[in-house]
């Protein structure tokens, strides 16, 4: 879009983009839309291998994550986690970010290498179950409110083992805008995006394809100022529309 070339310039030297890790494609070079950078709350470009920074991520479900290859690298639990379990065995690798901020500006790259597509996996998300982006072979969607609203359809980005995808995602309130570098960029305006969530930790959240392997590289987070940017209702108006539709879900069978 037009308009993008013109959106944030002033941030451009807050806003620089990490060194690119070996192997991967070129760097993010995405730039906010809709929120104004406040305080750098985290960043790495995991250059430096070993075991996961407890202090800024939490591995779920006892997958098992580390630091190699200038990535962070997570896989399934291991079998004699699975063993254990009688569900929630780990057979997807799963984190979260402890430093997001509840309004923020986030930029990443993220790929999903091998294992299998389910209908709830890959995803990555922005407070557990808040707002959510699965992907597939047909496409992305975006769910809220525990996935009972679908805000956004797209069959422009699609599921593809080993592809890096390039991200920057944003909130402010109640509204959620989410770019992929090369495009598409994702709008979507919804009440339950403002709700409270029960941790205010449970921030951006990745998890993989069942048994696959997940790598996440170049993260940055950022608090942002109150007030959205003066050029974003005119770039809002230029993305394609939300449309909301509420999702019945099914209820689990009794055992």
């Amino acid at each position: 879009m037009h308009s993008k070339k013109l959106l944030f310039i002033i941030c451009i030297s807050s806003l620089s983009v990490l060194p690119q890790a070996k192997g991967q494609p070129a760097s993010n070079s995405l730039r906010p839309l809709m929120n104004v950078p406040a305080k750098k709350i985290y960043a790495s470009d995991f250059s430096t291998s070993g075991k996961l920074d407890k202090s800024a991520w939490q591995a779920r479900q006892g997958t098992q994550w580390k630091v190699v290859d200038g990535v962070l690298r997570g896989e399934q639990s291991s079998a004699e986690y699975q063993a254990q379990k009688a569900d929630h065995k780990g057979y997807d690798p799963r984190i979260k970010s402890l430093k997001t901020p509840r309004q923020f500006i986030a930029k990443f790259s993220v790929r999903f290498i091998g294992g299998d597509e389910t209908n709830l996996l890959p995803i990555f998300e922005f407070g557990h179950h808040n707002v959510r982006l699965k992907f597939s072979e047909s496409g992305v969607v975006m769910l809220a409110d525990h996935e009972t609203v679908q805000l956004f359809e797209t069959d422009k980005v699609k599921l593809e083992s080993g592809r890096w995808y390039h991200v920057m995602a944003e909130r402010n309130a109640d509204e959620f805008v989410v770019q992929f570098e090369g495009g598409p960029t994702l709008y979507a305006k919804h009440k339950s995006l403002a709700m409270p969530v029960a941790d205010d930790k449970d921030g951006l959240g990745i998890a993989g394809t069942r048994k696959g392997v997940v790598e996440i590289d170049n993260v940055q987070l950022w608090s942002v100022k109150k007030s959205v940017a003066t050029e974003w209702p005119a770039a809002r108006a230029s993305l394609p529309k939300s449309v909301v539709k509420s999702i019945e879900k099914k209820a689990k069978k009794k055992k």
